[in-house]
């Protein structure tokens, strides 16, 4: 099991994270909401191979895969019953990299720039969150329609400028 994320960039953090505890929850208590609330799991390997075990049934065979974004997806599915972890569809980008095709180092760096690109993902504030809730919509519309641009998302002052034509900026 640690060969699988060896390439991961840190452990499993515990069931008992927030995170790790909602990923849980949606397990067990709605499990068709999983696909729609999880970002999903990164696996680099050597090669892979879609097979087909009947129709409608298929299947990947990875050559040394390597969880490099979503262990805690992973690991939080291992902690329930496998009745409950079948019930939940999750995503998966699957990308296969033929070591014969670089030198070592070359290889190593570029699996190494997947596992930084899929963990840096922004921090995204609790306001931004909501900032498609209806309430922030309604109030948007209320204030254009008095002539003033609310800027309910985050972004550079420059794009409220360049979104407000003109008119006062709330924010």
């Amino acid at each position: 099991q640690s060969r699988l994320f060896a390439r991961n960039v840190r452990g499993f953090l515990g069931a008992a994270t927030e995170v790790n505890k909602a990923i849980i929850e949606t397990i067990k208590n709605d499990p068709g909401q999983f696909l729609y609330r999880n970002n999903g799991i990164t696996i680099v390997c050597d090669e892979s191979e879609f097979k087909a075990k009947g129709p409608g049934k298929h299947y990947l065979v990875l050559k040394n895969p390597q969880v490099v974004n979503g262990q805690q997806t992973s690991r939080s599915l291992a902690t329930v019953s496998s009745e409950q972890a079948e019930k939940v569809e999750v995503i998966a980008k699957v990308v296969t990299i033929e070591r014969s095709e670089f030198h070592e180092s070359a290889y190593d760096d570029l699996i190494n720039d997947i596992v930084i690109a899929t963990n840096q993902q922004s921090k995204v504030s609790l306001p931004d969150l909501h900032s498609n809730d209806k309430t922030q919509i309604q109030l948007e519309r209320a204030l254009r329609r008095r002539g003033f641009y609310y800027g309910r998302k985050s972004e550079p002052y420059s794009q409220y400028v360049a979104k407000s034509d003109g008119q006062p900026i709330v924010t």
